[in-house]
């Protein structure tokens, strides 16, 4: 049989007073920089998701610049083999 004396209330107190001062010194702080890290990543997903849109269109923008500079090209070059035949 269990007998309860005053090392047992004493024993429970204790454990009762660590577990308040691990809640405010440990659990809370901790608990908080979670949260601020998981508010962190989210945003710095969102901002990897609007850069990589950006990147993509100006990946599509400079490839239709690469097309038109080499219709140019091909443009100038039929011109210029043009010329050459008639003046010769």
């Amino acid at each position: 049989m269990i007998s309860i004396d005053y090392s047992l209330i004493i024993v429970i107190m204790n454990f009762v007073l660590l577990l308040i001062v691990l809640n405010k010194i440990l659990y809370k702080p901790i608990k908080k920089f979670l949260i601020e890290r998981q508010k962190k990543i989210a945003s710095d997903l969102d901002e990897a998701k609007a850069s990589r849109l950006k990147a993509g269109k100006l990946v599509e923008e400079k490839d239709g610049e690469l097309k038109k500079s080499a219709e140019e090209i091909r443009n100038m070059k039929s011109a210029a083999t043009g010329d050459a035949r008639r003046q010769s």
